[in-house]
């Protein structure tokens, strides 16, 4: 912040400083014309010419005004062996909250002056992976017992999907939803999140299998990269 107060005054002083050189090549000019109207016979004439530089640096900023998804509590129903829950979306087989109509998701903001590629990736991935699993990490019991082999696509899945918090934001956004299959790998999010009051914000839902077997509190920390992107338009 103290960079970009600098910058701010530095700008002010350069502006300040090209009026005064507008204002004393008016009078200039006006002295000189004076004269020339006096000594018109002798041809006396005056001219005076200018140029001002001014330089805005690139600036790729992201911001999360709603940086968390919290799904609260709840259980797996006794007759399911799992529960499907989303932060945009209802729950089926679970008692946790509908989030039709009612999002939780997290928002990213373009605060920056440029156009930007974003990438998020997690600390924890989909699947029965001990401690590197969302859903079955501290479970010392044995979590998602029977969904080992493919269970992360449903049962254990732990994925993704980003959608437009306001229209036109993201020209290009990851579709559907996609699986964190690796820890601390990026994963495309957005491509081209744009700079306008009100087109810079998309938003990151989740989508998690809860199997039956499955307890305790769970966290994730996701991580949001920005790169000034490329091409017109953005």
């Amino acid at each position: 912040m103290e960079k970009v107060e600098e910058h701010k005054v530095l700008t002010g002083m350069l502006l300040i400083a090209l009026v005064v050189s507008v204002v004393g090549t008016v009078i200039t000019l006006d002295r000189l014309g004076a004269v020339g109207g006096v000594n018109s016979a002798n041809g006396l004439t005056g001219a005076a010419g200018g140029t001002g530089d001014l330089n805005i640096t690139q600036d790729i900023t992201i911001t999360l005004p709603d940086s968390g998804i919290d799904f609260g509590n709840g259980k797996v129903d006794p007759s399911a062996g799992y529960a499907l829950v989303s932060s945009s979306a209802n729950t089926a087989d679970g008692t946790w909250k509908n989030n039709t109509g009612d999002a939780d998701n997290i928002t990213v903001r373009n605060d920056g002056n440029v156009g930007v590629n974003i990438t998020v990736q997690s600390n924890k991935q989909d699947g029965n992976h001990t401690t590197n699993s969302f859903i079955c990490q501290s479970d010392a019991g044995g979590c998602g017992v029977g969904y080992d082999d493919g269970g992360e696509n449903n049962a254990l899945q732990y994925a993704f999907g980003a959608v437009n918090n306001e229209a036109g934001s993201c020209t290009i956004l990851a579709v559907g939803t996609t699986a964190f299959t690796k820890k601390d790998v990026n994963y495309d999010f957005c491509d081209c999140l744009k700079t306008g009051s009100t087109q810079d914000e998309a938003a990151l839902f989740l989508d998690i299998g809860i199997p039956a077997d499955a307890q305790g509190q769970k966290s994730s920390t996701l991580t949001f990269t920005s790169t000034a992107a490329g091409g017109a338009g953005c």
